[in-house]
């Protein structure tokens, strides 16, 4: 029997089920159990926890099967020597692993499958036994899906398409204006298919987010392609499988599209049929109207031909061979050039795809291309709502809004909603429900009393149920910056917490933090005198609640610290060098074995105004490999040459590092580093003062003896002057201390002279 996959929206699935079940009835209807069985990992760790064995004893054990889908104990123990002799020479081992054996495969629990749904033609109790889910109280048949079939009940795949849901948030947003504009809603069903701008956007790559194109790779095959209607972008999703790559299929049709090759067709009859292709059998449909055409074989005989090349059993392609000849020979077609033309439909049939799914997602691919052309911050909203708790998917999402000259803000406690929104000035507004630590049900209590706007962060105490949220949500949105619109400053936000969190353990109906205060005043009276935290501090504070940098790069804020110790950033490098300078933050690191079983890795790293691929050798990474973390911020020194395969990928040119060294920043800064200007010429004289009472004050431990020279440039009286502090007020130099000199100071205008 067939079975039938229909997408819908992910939000809106279980209002399909639920249609399915009034519309047929309930006794009808049910949803498809699955079975998950103990595979080889995990039976080892249930068999050593069930007989009392150390829980490392069973790690170890599992941490020997590799985690390939389906690997079995014996092929595990067949492939690895190491694994046999801790068997044969550990008795608790191969007590675990002979048990194991018993039971692998065997049912350990029972689950509800993604999106099958059975119809039966009566009540199903009469086709096959059904199951209860305790927990959703719905019903499961006991049968799984390919049982389900063999008794001959029709099975339908209900799936829930991300995409689908991207669509319809955008849309709703969109609509609010669209219709009061224009009187009616904005309908994908109406748009232009050849509208020139969204071929533009396709034929540049920019596909990112858009469905279907956005992989690396189906985003090069669409700049060499460059589609120009509908039906080649059908094509690309057919070209974009592994079997069509492997033959070379997407370069045959791109060479034929653009005249390279000239187009030929295996039969003057089939330029109808293939004309569209570019006379490349790209479709399955293709092959079976091939043989209508050519053979004369009926629809039903065509899909036989069909599966049996899907099949690739000889007996079944010997007999339709002889058909086909057969066939082709009642259409004057002589045998030789039949049996060639099978051939060819044959080699091609391999790897055909369904044309008519390839369509259905190709519409899809042009309806996000198309919002992502002229709705992109409505369209951008809505991709990244459907990503909420993807961090990574969030940051790279977020860097190509700015590519697009679209604005991110910040999250504000007062106008944002769980949602990324686009607000009345067209700017996207961050999703309160991506910060990180946030509970989902202090959000609600959060957004439902923005009706009544936040005056500061006490307002915000009292109308809202601080205690469903708790100490974690408090602080992540103090350090996203959602409180900066009530809060004198961030620091301010964060250093109110404590009596934020003791107000909302109060049974009291004060508006305020001060219950037998009846006047106004002003909140963060007690507060004057904090002291506004560090840019570094801030973007660390971001990280911590967004999962990345937002606002900013540590290594560009901090860019007079860093300028002295490279020879380039890396959006300057326009051709290959030796033995560059760079400083970078390592984003991603990957460690494999060459062909000599030595270790290597391989990094990412950025220095705010671009990123680069590093390789680092064995030796180096031996020597070195402690300082090779995540966000740490180094000194790569190496030879820069072209990234070709980047360059490809990315549409522009790329480089890369063959990394030569490394050096720790901080010991390269106190190596180099001469003295510290500090630039205090926008103070007056009361100003200057203050600012020397606060430096005399500075923790003792701040200040050393002999370290590097601190110099201040001031400005009195319309005289300029430069003057050295003495020894007992020196420092050595880090990121961290810079930090604390800009507060002391009160100023970001200090640069590092280099000794160089």
């Amino acid at each position: 029997m067939p079975d039938f996959d229909i997408d819908f929206c992910m939000d809106k699935r279980d209002k399909v089920i639920n249609y399915v079940s009034e519309k047929y009835g309930g006794d009808a209807v049910s949803q498809i159990v699955t079975f998950g069985t103990m595979a080889a990992r995990a039976v080892v760790r249930d068999v050593a926890r069930a007989i009392g064995k150390p829980y490392s004893l069973g790690d170890r054990i599992a941490n020997m099967i590799p985690t390939t889908p389906g690997v079995t104990l014996k092929q595990s123990i067949d492939s690895q020597p190491l694994f046999k002799k801790m068997i044969n020479d550990e008795d608790e081992v191969s007590e675990i692993i002979d048990i194991s054996f018993k039971l692998e495969g065997i049912v350990r629990n029972v689950g509800k499958h993604a999106g099958g749904i059975v119809i039966a033609p009566g009540k199903i109790t009469d086709f096959c036994p059904i199951y209860i889910d305790q927990e959703s109280n719905s019903s499961m048949t006991q049968l799984d899906k390919d049982d389900i079939e063999t008794i001959g009940l029709v099975k339908f795949d209900f799936l829930g398409l991300r995409t689908l849901t991207v669509i319809d948030n955008t849309l709703e947003q969109i609509n609010k204006f669209y219709e009061t504009k224009y009187g009616k809603k904005l309908d994908l069903q109406e748009i232009d298919l050849s509208d020139p701008s969204v071929y533009e956007l396709l034929s540049r790559g920019d596909t990112l987010a858009v469905f279907q194109l956005e992989s690396p790779g189906m985003r090069e095959l669409i700049r060499r392609l460059k589609p120009t209607k509908f039906e080649e972008i059908v094509a690309l999703l057919a070209l974009y499988r592994p079997g069509p790559l492997k033959s070379k299929m997407d370069d045959e049709f791109v060479n034929r599209k653009h005249n390279k090759v000239k187009v030929t067709f295996p039969h003057a009859m089939l330029e109808p049929v293939l004309e569209e292709t570019y006379g490349v059998i790209l479709y399955q449909e293709q092959v079976m109207k091939a043989a209508q055409v050519l053979a004369n074989y009926t629809l039903g005989e065509a899909d036989i031909l069909r599966r049996a090349m899907g099949k690739k059993k000889k007996d079944e392609m010997s007999l339709q061979r002889e058909v086909f000849v057969r066939g082709c020979n009642n259409n004057k077609i002589k045998k030789p050039v039949a049996e060639k033309i099978f051939d060819l439909i044959e080699k091609f049939a391999e790897y055909g795809f369904n044309k008519s799914h390839s369509a259905a997602y190709a519409l899809i691919s042009f309806q996000t291309a198309f919002l992502k052309t002229h709705y992109p911050a409505y369209f951008m909203a809505g991709v990244l709502t459907s990503e909420l708790g993807n961090t990574d998917k969030i940051q790279i999402l977020i860097k190509e809004c700015r590519s697009m000259g679209l604005e991110v803000l910040s999250p504000n406690v007062n106008t944002s909603k769980k949602h990324f929104i686009v607000n009345d000035a067209g700017k996207i507004e961050y999703g309160l429900g991506a910060i990180k630590g946030v509970a989902d049900s202090y959000l609600d209590s959060l957004i439902e009393n923005q009706k009544h706007n936040y005056k500061d962060l006490f307002d915000l105490t009292s109308k809202t149920d601080v205690k469903i949220g708790g100490r974690r949500s408090i602080e992540s949105l103090a350090k996203s910056g959602a409180f900066d619109s009530i809060s004198p400053s961030r620091a301010v936000a964060i250093s109110s917490i404590e009596d934020i969190l003791r107000e909302a353990q109060k049974d009291t109906t004060s508006n305020d933090l001060f219950s037998d205060t009846k006047i106004t005043f002003d909140p963060y009276e007690k507060y004057q005198n904090i002291k506004e935290i560090s840019q570094n501090k801030a973007l660390e504070f971001e990280k911590e609640a967004f999962g990345f940098y937002f606002t900013g790069h540590p290594i560009q804020i901090n860019e007079s610290f860093y300028s002295s110790y490279r020879s380039a950033q890396i959006s300057d490098i326009t051709e290959p060098r030796e033995n560059a300078k760079i400083v970078g933050m390592i984003n991603q690191l990957r460690q494999i074995k060459d062909k000599r079983g030595r270790n290597l890795m391989f990094i990412s790293f950025d220095d705010g105004s671009g990123s680069m691929e590093g390789t680092i050798g064995s030796d180096l990474l031996q020597s070195h490999h402690e300082i090779f973390k995540k966000d740490k911020i180094l000194i790569f020194v190496g030879n820069v040459d072209y990234d070709d395969f980047k360059s490809n990928q990315l549409n522009k040119t790329m480089y890369k590092m063959d990394v030569k060294n490394v050096e720790l920043i901080d010991n390269t800064v106190n190596d180099l580093s001469k003295e510290i200007l500090i630039d205090l010429t926008q103070f007056d004289a009361d100003t200057l003062r203050i600012i020397s009472e606060d430096a005399n004050k500075t923790n003792g431990t701040f200040w050393e003896k002999n370290a590097c020279t601190v110099k201040l440039k001031i400005s009195l009286n319309q005289l300029t002057g430069i003057i050295t502090l003495g020894e007992n007020f020196t420092v050595t130099p880090s990121r961290e201390k810079l930090d604390q000199l800009h507060d002391i100071f009160r100023t970001k205008n200090i640069s590092i002279q280099s000794a160089l």
